[in-house]
């Protein structure tokens, strides 16, 4: 699904949600970053938002539903099924450019999706708000390859 969101743009830095991908039981969040004077790949990719997160950690993006469920990038694994979580799922790019792809499960309620982003030791910070029940309704036209209660052969 087509979104085109732009969550930041600076003199130097550029966020953006281009597509998101609906399935039945999550979304892909495409974001692309890209940095005019980057040089190292690595410091444009995400790290978790927190209260313990440094300032000069590095980009950092957190979505909050209607239902007041805040989720940040994890590089952890959440035993709890119906635990929202946000994991990085693919990433590519250049010395200069990031494109992440974020996988957001379970799918957001009915109502607004806040997507806040933030990198302080750039001084860039942006929010846009995207319709979950859009999102819901295109969900429900997902293909499902395989029934989720039948396990693999």
């Amino acid at each position: 699904m087509c979104v085109n969101t732009q969550l930041v743009r600076t003199r130097n830095i550029t966020v953006e949600i281009p597509v998101i991908l609906p399935y039945r039981d999550g979304l892909v969040f495409e974001v692309k970053i890209t940095h005019r004077r980057m040089r190292d790949a690595a410091a444009i990719r995400l790290v978790p938002f927190g209260p313990k997160t440094p300032p000069d950690a590095g980009p950092q993006l957190m979505l909050r539903s209607g239902n007041d469920v805040r989720v940040s990038v994890s590089r952890t694994l959440v035993s709890d099924p119906d635990e929202p979580r946000l994991r990085l799922w693919a990433s590519h790019g250049s010395v200069r450019q990031m494109t992440m792809h974020l996988w957001l499960s379970p799918l957001p309620l009915d109502g607004p999706l806040d997507v806040t982003f933030s990198w302080p030791s750039e001084a860039a910070h942006g929010r846009a708000t995207i319709d979950a029940s859009e999102l819901a309704r295109a969900a429900e036209c997902a293909m499902q390859a395989w029934s989720p209660d039948k396990p693999a052969a």
